[in-house]
């Protein structure tokens, strides 16, 4: 695999990565991606996927129990150091493409 796998980055794919550069120590639930990045699940959940085949996010099952806490566990998604390469180039080219100075 290369450092930097080639994955289609689309318009709903950005809005993730940049959710996720605001923090890249923090975990999200898909729930809170999909509400923070206003993405659907629909488009979501195959996209968390592929990014984690293809390295650039860790995902975990939450360790709680579900009747204690009175809901499902949730999957937690964390972004990779390949991940934040990926998504800081990736948010980059979209700035030099639409003629914003990248340090913005």
């Amino acid at each position: 695999m290369s450092e930097t796998p080639e994955i289609r980055i689309s318009t709903q794919a950005l809005k993730v990565l940049r959710l996720f550069l605001e923090n890249v120590r923090s975990e999200h639930s898909g729930a809170e991606i999909a509400r923070e990045a206003k993405v659907g699940p629909g488009t979501l959940y195959p996209m968390l996927s592929r990014f984690e085949k293809a390295g650039l996010f860790e995902a975990r099952w939450e360790e709680v129990d579900p009747s204690e806490v009175g809901r499902p566990r949730r999957r937690l998604y964390k972004i990779t150091g390949a991940g934040i390469r990926c998504a800081q180039t990736a948010l980059s080219e979209v700035q030099v493409s639409r003629g914003v100075p990248s340090w913005t």
